[in-house]
């Protein structure tokens, strides 16, 4: 017998109509207290997938699904790999911008301008008070006003070095909208990716006229042959947002665990059933 695949679905963070799509591929419960009626599906030990729902206690929550018989897709290890970009950067350092996990490392005579950001988070859309520092001089400004912060000042504070995408036009505060696509990957290949920015994405591709597959060239292989080799065996499903520098190379942003990342412009019919073929080979 196939183990079954059991989709924990918190419904308040999601995209609308995504759980509708989930239900079309998944048996779905919508809250941690119906994990127990669900005993009876868990033997053979059945996969379980937290999406929304594996924080703020995921280490118990593997417990409670460990007990009962099941499985999370992504151990509590798992996760932490993704979860702190401190753990990720050493792998993928040159694929990424420069990061000081110490913002006193950071070198005072740096010509450049930084990006900060928690070990997990960041406030991209207080874009030019809490993560924008232009200057070396202006980091402890920006440090200040995110330790401050009741979210991320709970995080570590990291520095990256500022490294200028493909500019397609300007959000809330000064935050520049990229060339940014994001991509949900699952045992080592690719389930379903879009444009990051879902909330400028009418105006990128409508009012500008922007020809897509010109911004989207090359990702897919940047992703395939230069990033999943390198993750693939520490984290089994995962995301990660790439953009593309003003000098034409792909970069990675983020990774993330792919049970708590947001769809961006990610199709949810495509993700699911791609994400139920892959788990029923």
């Amino acid at each position: 017998m196939e183990p079954r695949k059991i989709l924990l679905f918190r419904a308040s963070l999601a995209e609308k109509d995504e759980l509708a799509v989930a239900k079309k591929y998944f048996t779905t419960i919508e809250s941690r207290g119906e994990i127990e009626q669900v005993r009876g599906v868990m033997c053979p030990p059945a996969i379980v997938i937290p999406r929304y729902a594996a924080l703020p206690f995921y280490k118990e929550l593997e417990i409670d699904i460990d007990l009962l018989g099941g499985k999370m897709i992504n151990s509590y290890r798992e996760h932490q790999y993704v979860a702190d970009l401190q753990n990720w950067y050493p792998d993928l350092c040159k694929l990424t911008p420069k990061t000081w996990f110490r913002p006193e490392e950071v070198p005072r005579d740096h010509p450049g301008s930084f990006i900060l950001k928690g070990a997990t988070n960041s406030k991209k859309h207080s874009w030019s008070t809490h993560m924008f520092a232009k200057t070396r001089a202006d980091v402890v400004p920006v440090m200040c006003r995110l330790l401050d912060d009741t979210f991320i000042g709970q995080q570590s504070i990291y520095v990256r070095e500022y490294e200028p995408l493909q500019n397609l036009g300007m959000g809330v505060a000064g935050l520049p909208i990229t060339n940014e696509w994001r991509f949900f990957i699952l045992d080592g290949e690719i389930l379903a990716e879009g444009f990051y920015w879902s909330e400028h994405v009418d105006y990128i591709f409508e009012e500008h006229d922007i020809n897509v597959g010109d911004l989207f060239l090359g990702a897919e292989t940047f992703v395939r042959d230069e990033i999943i080799p390198i993750v693939k065996d520490n984290i089994r499903f995962w995301v990660v947002d790439i953009g593309r520098h003003q000098d034409g190379r792909w970069r990675v942003i983020e990774l993330n665990d792919g049970q708590m990342s947001g769809l961006s412009c990610v199709d949810p019919d495509e993700l699911y059933k791609n994400m139920k073929a892959m788990l029923e080979r």
